[in-house]
């Protein structure tokens, strides 16, 4: 009877024009029944394909990546029972904590209403769909904080699926909101209109940073026939 034996390797070889080849070797040797090597069946695959694909797929991881970390959005990153693998920065600061502190914990505590909870909990359960709505949220130091909540499930390399949560702070537009008593339109504005607010904006800015404010919010809109600017 034959005794097979195969090896495997990958290697890179340079072609005539000095690119780079990567391939998969694969030796079968076949001996016979004393030993003696009998055939050798070798078998070379051209992996530039697969090694293209994987480097497109880690550039694109990469953004993502940055994307989710350095982005001006509260990000958050949920396993399929809603755990939170990773936040970013952006959230930290929308919730008043630091973001190694919300790892592990459920995604459904960043939301102050058990109303809002339990939709955020019944679209986990469901594993599937999304979520839109403006959202209050529980803030560590107990001041008010609403965000434009989106939700959405994505499916990793590995088959897992996430949900990434997005969470664009509208606190300065509902506050104002709350001020006039009703929704406020965005306004657009031209002409010395514009040129006024910009003196405005221009003033406040300069008042904040001597005051050493670490930031300012500033909310332009209509409500009715009125412009408001709102700052927070």
């Amino acid at each position: 009877t034959d005794q097979r034996r195969s090896y495997t390797n990958e290697r890179v070889y340079r072609r005539r024009n000095g690119s780079a080849l990567p391939v998969l070797v694969s030796v079968v040797v076949v001996r016979e029944d004393g030993g003696t090597v009998s055939r050798m069946v070798c078998f070379v695959v051209d992996q530039r394909e697969q090694h293209a694909a994987t480097a497109r797929l880690a550039a694109s991881e990469d953004r993502f990546r940055r994307i989710f970390d350095e982005g001006l959005t509260g990000k958050a990153l949920t396993d399929d029972t809603g755990q939170i693998l990773s936040a970013n920065a952006a959230l930290a600061e929308l919730v008043g904590l630091p973001a190694d502190q919300l790892i592990s914990r459920p995604l459904t505590d960043l939301f102050a209403e058990p109303l809002d909870q339990q939709r955020v909990a019944a679209l986990l359960s469901a594993g599937d769909g999304d979520l839109h709505a403006e959202l209050p949220l529980r803030h560590e130091g107990d001041r008010p904080v609403w965000a434009l909540v989106a939700m959405s499930w994505l499916t990793e390399q590995d088959e897992r699926r996430v949900l990434l949560a997005q969470l664009e702070d509208v606190t300065a537009r509902r506050v104002a909101e709350q001020r006039v008593g009703g929704p406020l339109q965005p306004v657009e504005l031209g002409g010395s209109r514009a040129t006024a607010l910009a003196l405005v904006f221009s003033e406040l800015l300069q008042n904040a940073l001597e005051h050493g404010a670490g930031r300012i919010e500033i909310e332009l809109a209509q409500r009715g026939g009125d412009v408001v600017l709102a700052i927070a």
